[in-house]
């Protein structure tokens, strides 16, 4: 396996998520973000695998207090998630949950 390889890839928002839940969240975004543009960039936008993918640094960057990040990039992966798995897929039923709750702060204030 490779840098490149889709494994690898997974490996490494694996990788990020694990350091965010002992607290390392700047190593976690520092791992994160380019993780994701390697997604994008070896497997393509709308790939399941990136999506997933975006998903997760959403959620993190959710877990982090990010907000606005969160739900921007929510927002772009639940639209993509319905194009390519379908409204009804769980995922994308999952993404619209997290979207619905990242909502919620921003109408309350």
């Amino acid at each position: 396996m490779g840098h490149d390889h889709a494994d690898t890839l997974h490996l490494r928002i694996v990788m990020a998520m694990a350091h965010s839940r002992v607290g390392r969240n700047d190593a976690a975004v520092a791992l994160a973000e380019p993780a994701l543009a390697d997604h994008e960039r070896v497997l393509g936008a709308d790939a399941q695998q990136t999506i997933t993918a975006r998903m997760l640094v959403a959620v993190l960057y959710g877990n982090l207090d990010h907000h606005a990040e969160a739900l921007s990039l929510a927002e772009r992966t639940l639209t993509d998630s319905e194009r390519v798995c379908g409204p009804d897929d769980p995922a994308t039923e999952s993404m619209r949950t997290f979207v619905t709750k990242l909502r919620k702060p921003a109408e309350e204030t």
